[in-house]
C-alpha cells in the first residue's frame, strides 16, 4: 500500500518525479523504502529514502532515520560518500476509512541521495572483480571511513553492502544511521548495557561489548576491525565474524557484558581479550580456497589480519600505514600484470621469427 501511495503523488513536493520503487519490495529495508526518481532540478536519477510509516513509533529507528539524513548533508561534496541531494522532508497521506467519509493521515518522511548502481555486498557474492579492482575498491572504502572519522564521527555498521558504487563505478560510504558523533557531548551514552548496533557480522568484539558507553574514542577502532573483515570477505567471499567468534563466543560476550555495570566493562573486557585472542585465531587467506594472486596473498593476509585483531590494543588504526600497505599490493599486481604482458609479446615475437624460418628454410 505504502509503495503505491508514494508512486501515486509522484512528482514528490513538486521536485521528484517518475517515483519508482526500487525492486517489487522497495528496497527490502525493514524500515525503509527506496524509490528511484528524476530530480527535476537537475534532470538527473536520484534516490529517495523514505522512513517506513509502520514504524514511526519506533524511537530508536526513527532517531536513526534523521541522524542519517543530517550525517550525510554535512558530508556534502566528501569524496567517496554517496552524494546528498535534498534535505529530509514530510508529506501527509489522508487515507479514507469505510464508508463514512472519514480519514486517516500517515507520514511519510524521506530525503534525497545519489543514485546507486550496484553495492560491494553484490561484487562479493558474484566474485567476478579481479585483486587489482578489489584492492582499488578498498581503498576507496578506506578513504570514505577516513574522512567520516576526520569529522570526529564513527560508522558503526561497515559492511559490503553499505559501500554503495555509483553509476560512474565509484565506490561509495553510505548508510550513517548507527553512527555517533563522537565531539558532541548531547549524544548521551548508554547508563546501562544496549544492544550493539549494525550488523553483527562485522562487528568488533569490543563493539559486541559497548566498551564505546565507557569509552567512545573505542568506536573509532571498531570501524578499522570491520575494514579488516570486509577486507577478508572481498578476497575469500567468507564473512569472517561468524567463522571466528561463533554464535556461541557473541552471546557469551554479550551476556558477560550485560552484566557489567558501565565503567567497569573495560577493566573486565581488557582483562579477558588476550585470552580471547589466543582462542579464536584469524584464518589465512590462503586457507579459505580462494583464487588470489600468490604474489600478494601474504601481504593481504598480513593487512587484514592487522587491522582485524580481536584485542583492539593491538589493531592497525593508522589510516597512512594501511594506505602505504595497499599501495605496495597494488604495485606488485600492476608489476606482474605488466611482466606478464611482456613475456606474452617476447613469446609472439618469438613464433613470428620461428615462422619466418621455417618458410625460409622450405623454400630453399
Amino acid at each position: 500500500m505504502y509503495l503505491q501511495i508514494v508512486e501515486g503523488r509522484s512528482p514528490v513536493d513538486g521536485r521528484f518525479a517518475n517515483v519508482q520503487r526500487l525492486d517489487p519490495t522497495g528496497g527490502n529495508g525493514n524500515f525503509s523504502l527506496i524509490f528511484t526518481a528524476t530530480d527535476m532540478q537537475t534532470a538527473q536519477p536520484v534516490a529517495l529514502k523514505f522512513y517506513h510509516p509502520n514504524h514511526r513509533a519506533d524511537a530508536y529507528r526513527w532517531g536513526c532515520f534523521q541522524r542519517e539524513a543530517e550525517v550525510l548533508q554535512g558530508l556534502v561534496g566528501q569524496r567517496d560518500i554517496i552524494g546528498f541531494v535534498s534535505p529530509r522532508s514530510e508529506f501527509v497521506h489522508d487515507l479514507p476509512i469505510g464508508p463514512s467519509g472519514g480519514t486517516f493521515q500517515i507520514q511519510f518522511a524521506y530525503y534525497g541521495m545519489e543514485l546507486a548502481a550496484s553495492d560491494m555486498g553484490i561484487v562479493t557474492a558474484m566474485g567476478s572483480w579481479d585483486a587489482e579492482r578489489m584492492l582499488m575498491a578498498f581503498q576507496a572504502m578506506c578513504r570514505g571511513v577516513q574522512r567520516v572519522h576526520a569529522h570526529r564521527i564513527a560508522h558503526r555498521d561497515l559492511k559490503p553492502r553499505n559501500f554503495l558504487i555509483s553509476r560512474t563505478g565509484a565506490v561509495k560510504l553510505s548508510d550513517f544511521g548507527t553512527t555517533r558523533n563522537v565531539a558532541d557531548p548531547t549524544q548521551q551514552l548508554a547508563p546501562t548495557y544496549t544492544f550493539p548496533p549494525g550488523d553483527l557480522r562485522y562487528a568488533a568484539p569490543e563493539l559486541l561489548a559497548c566498551l564505546h558507553d565507557d569509552d567512545p574514542e573505542i568506536a573509532f577502532k571498531a570501524d578499522i576491525f570491520s575494514l579488516g573483515a570486509i577486507l577478508f570477505e572481498l578476497f575469500t567471499g567468507v564473512t569472517l565474524g561468524p567463522l571466528v567468534l561463533g554464535a556461541d563466543a557473541t552471546n557469551d560476550l554479550i551476556l558477560l557484558m550485560n552484566a557489567t555495570k558501565r565503567g567497569n566493562r573495560k577493566r573486565v573486557y581488557d582483562g579477558f581479550v588476550s585470552s580471547m585472542s589466543n582462542a579464536h585465531p584469524l584464518p589465512d587467506v590462503a586457507s579459505m580456497g580462494c583464487n588470489i594472486p600468490t604474489s600478494v596473498a601474504e601481504r593481504i593476509d598480513r593487512l587484514y589480519k592487522s587491522m582485524a585483531a580481536i584485542d583492539y590494543r593491538a589493531r592497525l588504526c593508522d589510516f597512512e600505514r594501511i594506505f602505504l600497505q595497499i599501495q605496495s599490493s597494488l604495485l606488485v599486481l600492476r608489476n606482474e600484470s605488466k611482466v606478464r604482458l611482456w613475456r606474452e609479446e617476447k613469446r609472439k615475437r618469438r613464433a613470428v621469427v620461428a615462422a619466418k624460418l621455417q618458410r625460409a628454410g622450405a623454400s630453399r
